[in-house]
């Protein structure tokens, strides 16, 4: 395990467990295999490990002063946790991104996989959170709250998500808020304001993997700022109202 170190005592009787187990400064990448490559770091912990070898209960904690995950920089974890029944309990597990922190509690059932947890974002910075999975031109600070059930396959998620200072392309989102639910993988805007230049843009809609459905009406559009860094030389504000509608048809409507 790299540099680091795992120990522990205790007792072993047929079936029955009594453990005590630490790790310290345990090389992350070891873990690679788990997760795919791209993961470093170290990590430490401790765990008591009780009861029956079917059914045993666990109760430890897992911290690290820095991870880093495919150019996702951590500067801290620190994660409390049972398990107990087959039950994992999160209990106030936090990531640190800078002077911000993603926090999680809540439980996941091992066998059945249900969920029900509370997922928090505070004063993140979006391009950090989503630098593993996506090269969107997306910048900003992020906060985001989020109750979480349903099952590991198939969640059923009502949340709020908010930008602020931000970009996506070079286009300043000054201020940007979501209102929305995840069910049957079919995701629902039920409300949204994205404000940038002056401009408001409001809508709402749905989207999933195969149709996209998108009602927008956008007021004080500055068109000039909206193609800065093209080769189209436009000046003016507009007044526009949009139904985003994939695969069938694409509608704007514009008023100078």
């Amino acid at each position: 395990m790299g540099n680091g170190k795992i120990s522990g005592y205790g007792t072993i009787e047929g079936n029955q467990l009594n453990l005590s187990l630490s790790a310290d400064s345990l090389d992350a990448t070891s873990f690679n295999g788990f997760i795919g490559n791209g993961l470093a770091g170290t990590l430490t912990g401790h765990a008591l490990v009780t009861g029956d070898i079917d059914n045993v209960s666990v109760e430890g904690r897992i911290t690290s002063p820095e991870i880093i995950y495919n150019g996702s920089r951590l500067n801290s974890i620190n994660a409390g946790f049972t398990i107990k029944d087959h039950v994992l309990d999160l209990q106030d597990a936090s990531i640190g991104d800078g002077d911000g922190a993603f926090t999680v509690n809540g439980t996941l059932n091992l066998k059945s996989k249900a969920l029900s947890m509370r997922a928090r974002a505070k004063a993140v910075r979006i391009e950090n959170l989503i630098r593993p999975f996506s090269n969107i031109p997306i910048t900003g600070w992020f906060e985001s709250e989020n109750d979480i059930h349903g099952t590991l396959d198939n969640p059923y998620i009502q949340g709020h998500s908010r930008l602020y200072d931000g970009s996506y392309n070079g286009k300043l989102i000054s201020d940007a808020n979501f209102d929305y639910t995840l069910k049957d993988k079919v995701l629902t805007l039920s409300n949204f304001t994205v404000q940038g230049y002056g401009a408001i843009i409001r809508g709402s809609g749905t989207a999933s993997e195969s149709v996209l459905d998108i009602n927008l009406d956008g007021k004080d559009i500055d068109v000039g700022r909206l193609l800065v860094n093209t080769d189209y030389n436009v000046k003016g504000y507009v007044q526009a109202k949009a139904i985003l509608a994939v695969p069938y048809i694409i509608l704007i409507l514009m008023e100078l």
